[in-house]
């Protein structure tokens, strides 16, 4: 059917109608057409003209909720499949604790997996994380200051008993500048952890033997600046080590 709708301005009481399309629309956005057919002519009257506008009105307004509702749908499974396609584990909690939103990845961080558990709940998922870490005391101190605090946001480190380390970051949840809830942002640091532990321990095994060596020991970089100097070298050379470490 053509959507050239002049003549419906052109209902007057008496006319004999055997078909009438009438557009379903919100404003000048056509949504569909609404086509009646009658085997037998009859005069279309003030008040069915009125009933089937405001039949179209309602089919158009339904048809606009049914459209946006398709639209948060997709746009929500859009958000839910790059989530779980993530390796960082996500939690979002509503402010009374009985709404709660996450990932794949947030279930096994928490050791869901496996459990049957499809659905835990947020007494069930704090319950969980505890008794996995080595220091349980720390996380729940945490959890009671975001209580305390809502606007409070935390970045922390827990160790597990399996020997994984997750970094716990989380944030208030906010919808136009309301807090409306809380993010919980989990991410398996494990291995940099332990690079960075290493590390430090390397360093610290290096600092310890320059430090007590009975040669003399400088570290000098490009530009010519002193770095380092044992006790040794400011012997050897004459100067305390706090002033060879401002020479050039």
């Amino acid at each position: 059917s053509s959507l050239d709708f002049r003549r419906d301005h052109q209902w007057l009481d008496g006319h004999n109608v055997r078909s009438l399309s009438v557009p379903v629309q919100i404003g000048t956005a056509v949504q569909g057409v609404m086509e009646f057919f009658s085997t037998e002519t009859s005069p279309l009257h003030r008040e069915w003209q009125d009933l089937i506008q405001a039949l179209a009105s309602q089919i158009a307004q339904f048809l606009e909720r049914r459209r946006s509702e398709d639209e948060r749908a997709r746009i929500l499974s859009i958000l839910n499949s790059t989530l779980d396609s993530s390796t960082d584990g996500f939690l979002v909690v509503s402010l009374d604790r009985t709404s709660l939103t996450y990932n794949r990845a947030f279930l096994r961080m928490a050791g869901f997996t496996g459990k049957g558990v499809c659905k835990p709940s947020y007494q069930e998922v704090r319950e969980a994380i505890a008794t996995q870490l080595v220091r349980p005391d720390e996380f729940a101190a945490v959890m009671q200051a975001c209580m305390e605090q809502p606007d409070l946001s935390v970045s922390s480190n827990f160790e597990i008993k399996d020997g994984r380390v997750i970094a716990f970051d989380t944030h208030p949840q906010r919808s136009d500048g309301k807090i409306i809830g809380r993010v919980w942002i989990g991410r398996d640091i494990t291995e940099p952890f332990h690079a960075r532990a290493a590390l430090l321990e390397s360093e610290e095994r290096y600092r310890v033997v320059a430090e007590t060596a009975s040669d003399g020991i400088v570290t000098i970089n490009a530009a010519g600046q002193i770095l380092f100097a044992n006790d040794a070298a400011g012997r050897i050379f004459g100067y305390p080590v706090e002033e060879m470490t401002s020479l050039s």
